[in-house]
């Protein structure tokens, strides 16, 4: 059953209405004490919030449905101040309020809501506390909120419900095992014309693919890409992915103008036959709004340098992070970017530029090394799926 988001612009109008967070103490000797410390937060709830504790991101969720049915997420910092973050989760609208709980098997926060039809739904947010937009359809029906809990001993999460005779029942919701294959994927930024001249043939004498990302301003202007170059990479079995239309630096634009530069690149290359799945931030710079806006576009959208050169699973989708390839670094450094990806059985991107001759020998032993420790090299699109990413249209 596909399941579609309501919007509703009146409900990102969070200072309207305000809900209230209790606080509650331990008790004292003489017993329970609930101190007169009511805080009110800005918000907007047509429900009781869902509340958990992230201990990788050291901070506390909170999920709210709105009036229209759509999720709001924000945050309290490890002092419990709020953090007045709220974003928009994308995917479904819900019946009844959330429920969300930290599954340590995973480091992720697992939430489960009921959908108007009765159908259970469930969602994840990864270690950062983003939300993955994996909704998958939970079997059974509900006439009311889940309930949702994490068994420590077998790694588990049982969700309870309610049936329409009031009787009682319990699913339980496994995650799968992480990914525990190396990967490496190698990309290139801009639209350069070295793309196709010399990328291109070296990475089919070793019989692998790489990943364009594409500036659309930059297209058949001198040194850079023509539309049909880049078809012909595709054809080949590379994957195109968007660098935005101008490559600003998306921090510093508003939510209209991020959503211009995102939704515009994509539409352009669709135009020409490309298949776009994927984004590579410009300068590799995002923030908290540019994040929110991503998932409505893309599966999953590049960074640079963050938080190390490789990726784990649970993958964090909207800042993966990236190893820059140029020709003054010594090949030994890359290589134990390589050995380290192996023995965490972890992803590793590489990207780069415009490249010359010298870059094309230095890449190709990059390559070599990378086949001759058996590990796959991949696009992003593909490394997304073996990771259990889900897909999008």
């Amino acid at each position: 059953m596909k399941m579609k988001i309501r919007k509703n612009k009146n409900s990102v109008l969070l200072h309207i209405l305000s809900f209230l967070i209790i606080t509650f103490i331990y008790p004292s000797p003489s017993g329970a004490e609930l101190p007169n410390n009511l805080t009110s937060i800005p918000g907007l709830t047509a429900s009781a919030p869902a509340l958990a504790w992230n201990p990788v991101a050291n901070e506390m969720q909170i999920v709210v449905m709105a009036s229209t049915g759509s999720l709001w997420a924000a945050s309290f910092d490890s002092g419990g101040t709020f953090k007045n973050d709220w974003v928009p989760l994308p995917g479904i609208t819900v019946g009844t309020a959330p429920a969300l709980v930290w599954d340590d098997s995973s480091s992720e926060l697992y939430m489960t809501g009921r959908a108007p039809d009765n159908t259970i739904w469930s969602s994840t947010f990864n270690s950062n506390g983003f939300f993955n937009n994996d909704w998958a359809n939970v079997s059974g029906t509900t006439v009311s909120s889940p309930a949702a809990a994490y068994v420590l001993p077998t790694g588990d999460v049982h969700i309870a419900v309610r049936a329409s005779d009031d009787s009682l029942w319990t699913n339980l919701y496994h995650q799968p095992p992480p990914l525990v294959e190396p990967l490496v994927t190698f990309t290139f930024d801009d639209a350069n014309d070295t793309d196709y001249t010399l990328a291109l043939p070296l990475f089919q004498s070793k019989g692998i693919v790489g990943v364009s990302n594409i500036v659309t301003d930059n297209v058949g202007t001198t040194g850079c890409l023509t539309w049909d170059q880049i078809v012909a990479l595709q054809n080949a079995g590379w994957e195109i992915a968007s660098h935005t239309v101008s490559h600003p630096d998306l921090t510093q634009l508003d939510a209209a103008g991020i959503t211009t530069e995102l939704s515009d690149s994509k539409n352009i290359l669709i135009s020409h036959g490309l298949v776009v799945k994927n984004l590579a931030y410009p300068f590799g710079d995002y923030n908290d709004l540019v994040r929110s806006i991503v998932p409505n576009y893309y599966r999953s959208a590049r960074a640079v340098y963050n938080n190390g050169n490789i990726n784990f699973a649970p993958l964090d989708t909207t800042a993966l992070s990236a190893a820059e390839y140029n020709n003054t670094t010594s090949l030994d450094i890359y290589k134990g970017y390589i050995d380290q990806a192996k023995s965490l059985s972890a992803w590793l991107i590489f990207y780069a530029h415009a490249i010359d001759a010298t870059d094309v020998d230095r890449i190709g032993q990059l390559i070599d090394y990378v086949l001759q420790n058996n590990i796959r090299i991949v696009t992003k699109d593909a490394a997304l799926t073996l990771y259990g990413v889900p897909d999008i249209p």
